[in-house]
């Protein structure tokens, strides 16, 4: 069971960011700790710490910028989960948001949907469509952690056979090897240094997919 615990501010960069208290929310999952940071109405970070002890070594190498200083985020609680959204509090007559992300404005808004138990996410767009949501609660051993990702549900009418096996395709992760398509396969997210087939030497914690979903 998962409950919000905190709305706190944060030492980045040499500094704290004294509005971050409003765009980042934890929730406690026993003895773990859920982080969720708003970037931008439509760019929402989450961060999971195993034992309730975060380490951020990659923060400056993949995370550029700051959250602006009118947004706030809100948390809701549904009953079996929670929603977790923000929302641009500038007005016409207020003074333009500090920008973020090169000067990127959002356009588009995001809601994060967090069962409590077991802890599993998904996340909508404005008009409530899934962009992606993970078929089993985020797992971990001693060195890697590991997310599934759900996807869209095939097509019985397609007359493609692979078609209707999946709705969708998933690429990413950076190099790996000899791998295109990720759909239905397990990627590692590190450096492994094997530059043949099977390896992943310069991985990137990152992906992309097709498909439309309902």
């Amino acid at each position: 069971m998962c409950d919000v615990v905190a709305c706190c501010c944060v030492w980045v960069n040499g500094k704290w960011w004294w509005w971050w208290c409003s765009v980042q929310i934890d929730v406690a999952c026993g003895a773990d700790l859920l982080r969720v940071q708003f970037w931008r109405t439509d760019v929402v970070r989450v961060w999971l710490a195993w034992g309730g002890n975060f380490s951020d070594p990659a923060t400056a190498d993949i995370i550029t910028g700051a959250p602006s200083a009118t947004l706030r985020a809100t948390v809701t609680d549904k009953g079996d989960y929670y929603e977790f959204a923000a929302a641009d509090t500038s007005s016409s007559s207020a003074p333009e948001p500090e920008p973020t992300f090169r000067g990127r404005t959002a356009s588009t808004t995001v809601t994060l949907r967090a069962t409590k138990s077991p802890l599993k996410f998904t996340l909508v767009d404005a008009k409530g469509a899934v962009l992606w949501s993970e078929a089993q609660p985020l797992s971990h051993n001693s060195t890697a952690t590991f997310q599934t990702l759900a996807p869209a549900a095939a097509n019985a009418n397609a007359n493609n056979a692979n078609a209707a096996a999946s709705a969708e395709a998933f690429f990413g992760g950076g190099m790996q090897n000899g791998r295109f398509v990720h759909t239905g396969t397990r990627i590692r997210i590190s450096k492994d240094f094997n530059w043949a087939d099977g390896g992943n030497p310069n991985s990137a914690p990152w992906y992309v997919r097709s498909g439309q979903r309902a």
